[in-house]
């Protein structure tokens, strides 16, 4: 199940998660895994513009890292994720305004989770 979403997730960007190293543009992407689970994800500088709903098969993923990308929201799934950090810096203006991200953003913090962010951008 985490694995066909990774593959949908990585899949735009030239990625595979057998090779999992270099995608277009030379960017790289990284994880960690644990029993077979992805507990750790590292999409940064992937020029993403979305991260899917399907992040959110991954039951034990505690660190992601979607830094430095084109991205203008947080998926739902993201509240269903035991994720313990966040990394969310370099993100559009249009991202840290969206009332939508605020709400996970506070969800998620009360929930104990360290978000890292641009503190130049963001109104955190």
């Amino acid at each position: 199940k985490e694995y066909a979403a990774l593959k949908q997730i990585l899949a735009p960007f030239g990625l595979h998660p057998l090779d999992f190293y270099k995608g277009k543009n030379g960017r790289s992407a990284r994880m960690e895994l644990k029993d077979g689970h992805v507990v750790y994800l590292d999409l940064s500088n992937l020029s993403l513009t979305e991260i899917p709903e399907a992040l959110g098969t991954f039951s034990r993923l505690e660190h992601l890292d979607v830094g430095d990308n084109a991205l203008t929201s947080l998926p739902d799934s993201i509240l269903n994720i035991p994720v313990r950090k966040l990394d969310i810096y370099r993100l559009p203006d249009t991202f840290y305004r969206a009332q939508d991200n605020k709400h996970k953003i506070e969800e998620l913090r009360a929930r104990g989770v360290s978000i890292i962010t641009d503190i130049a951008q963001g109104a955190w």
